[in-house]
């Protein structure tokens, strides 16, 4: 379950990107100015890396999993609605925010999931996972554009963190009801999420 939230919040943290003329033409932004809403993200994924390496050693990747799909719906909906340079790059931060808790947060319970002899196979999974959500988020991003416009576009992109909170949440829910305990299917180490 990790693999498919990395796989998620990282398709559409990157669906934005073959948005972007659309949002620049929309907002009036000059080419340099769209440049800044990329390094706004890369900003946002430096500033968490080190706090979301501390939280995922410190609390279950499902919750961290649950902050960063509500983080996604948020940051989408201020993107979708942006009216300024700055709002969007607000945005910007707060997307690339996400997608750096849910990349360390994935690296560590890749890492810590296995036996150590299998950590080099373990963390080749989470990369793949990761590589084939960056892979497919433009595609994504690109033909919900096309569809319905970018605005919509990054809005249903945004309804990916609110299904990643579902999940959570209701795995969770469920392994509480069968008895496993605290960290059974949600925890660092454990077998879901």
């Amino acid at each position: 379950m990790v693999g498919a939230i990395v796989f998620a919040i990282s398709a559409a943290a990157f669906s934005r990107i073959p948005l972007l003329p659309d949002l620049g033409d929309d907002l009036s932004l000059t080419v340099g100015e769209i440049g800044l809403l990329t390094t706004a993200f890369g900003a946002g994924r430096l500033l968490m890396d080190l706090p979301a390496g501390r939280l995922a050693t410190t609390v279950a990747p499902g919750v961290a999993f649950v902050v960063a799909g509500a983080g996604l719906a948020a940051a989408s909906a201020l993107l979708a609605a942006s009216a300024s340079l700055g709002q969007a790059l607000a945005a910007s931060l707060l997307i690339g925010s996400v997608s750096a808790l849910t990349n360390t947060t994935g690296m560590y319970a890749f890492a810590t999931s296995g036996r150590a002899d299998a950590r080099g196979a373990s963390m080749a999974m989470f990369t793949s996972a990761l590589m084939l959500g960056q892979m497919a988020g433009p595609a994504l991003g690109g033909a919900l554009g096309s569809l319905a416009g970018w605005r919509a576009a990054i809005l249903i992109s945004g309804a990916i963190g609110i299904a990643v909170v579902i999940v959570c949440v209701a795995g969770r829910a469920a392994a509480e009801r069968a008895g496993a305990g605290a960290r059974s299917g949600i925890g660092p180490g454990g077998p879901g999420v």
